[in-house]
C-alpha cells in the first residue's frame, strides 16, 4: 500500500507544480495588464479574467494539498485500491480478448473448435454470403462478459489449457506445459461440467459425475487429418 501512496503523492505533487506554474505566469500577466490604461474596457475585462483564473488555480492547489494530507492519513486507501482493481481488471480483459481472438483464428484453421464451426455453419445457412459481421460482434460481446474468476484462472493456466465461455475458447496465459494435449473446460447451461481434450490422434470428451465428482469418459473421436 505504501508504494501506491507514494505513486499517488508524486502524481499530486506534479499537478501542484503545474498549477503553481500557471499561477506564476498569470500573475506576471496581471501585473503587465495593470500597467496599461485602466480606462480601456478590454484591459479591464482581461484583468477580471486573469484574476478569476488565478483564484481557480489557487483553489485547485489548495484541494491538492488537502488531498496529500488525506493521503498521508490513509483516508484515500480504499479509493486507490478500487482504482487499481478497476484498471487491472480492464487490462486483463483487453489482454484476454486479444489473446482469445488470436487463438480462435488458429483453432478455426485446424477445425478443432466444434462450437465455432457450428455457429459458422448456422450463419452461412442464414446468409449464403457469410455473415462475418454478426460472428465478429458475437465474439467481442462475449469476450467482454468473461467473469472475473475465469480471468484469474486463465492467468495461472498454460496456453494449451483454458475455458470455453459461451462458445468462445479462452486460453491460459502461461507457457505450454509440453504434454502434447489441448485441454478445455466447459460448464454447460444445464450445469454439466465437461472436459474437452485433444491429442495428435483423438478427441476425448469427459463429463464430471455429480455424485462421485470424477470425470467419466463419454466418447473418443479420431481426429481428421488436414491435407
Amino acid at each position: 500500500m505504501e508504494s501506491i501512496r507514494r505513486s499517488e503523492k508524486a502524481r499530486i505533487n506534479e499537478l501542484i507544480r503545474t498549477n503553481s506554474s500557471y499561477i506564476s505566469n498569470a500573475e506576471k500577466n496581471l501585473q503587465r495588464l495593470r500597467t496599461m490604461k485602466s480606462s480601456d474596457e478590454y484591459v479591464r475585462k482581461q484583468i477580471e479574467k486573469v484574476s478569476q483564473s488565478i483564484e481557480e488555480f489557487n483553489s485547485k492547489v489548495e484541494e491538492l494539498n488537502d488531498r496529500i494530507i488525506r493521503l498521508d492519513n490513509g483516508e484515500l486507501d480504499n479509493e486507490l485500491q478500487s482504482n487499481i482493481k478497476k484498471a487491472t481488471m480492464t487490462a486483463k480483459i483487453k489482454a484476454s480478448q486479444k489473446f482469445a481472438e488470436k487463438e480462435q483464428k488458429r483453432l478455426d484453421k485446424e477445425e478443432d473448435s466444434k462450437i465455432s464451426k457450428e455457429y459458422y455453419e448456422k450463419e452461412k445457412r442464414n446468409d449464403r454470403s457469410g455473415n462475418w459481421y454478426g460472428a465478429q460482434k458475437f465474439f467481442f460481446r462475449t469476450c467482454e462478459n468473461i467473469p472475473d474468476y475465469m480471468i484469474q484462472k486463465l492467468s495461472k493456466m498454460p496456453v494449451n489449457e483454458g475455458h470455453i465461455w459461451k462458445g468462445i475458447h479462452c486460453y491460459g496465459e502461461r507457457p505450454n506445459n509440453g504434454n502434447g494435449k489441448l485441454t478445455m473446460y466447459e460448464r454447460t447451461y444445464e450445469g454439466e461440467q465437461l472436459t474437452h481434450e485433444w491429442d495428435k490422434d483423438n478427441y476425448f470428451l469427459y463429463k464430471k459425475d455429480q455424485n462421485t465428482r470424477r470425470n467419466e469418459l463419454v466418447k473418443v473421436t479420431p481426429r481428421k487429418r488436414m491435407l
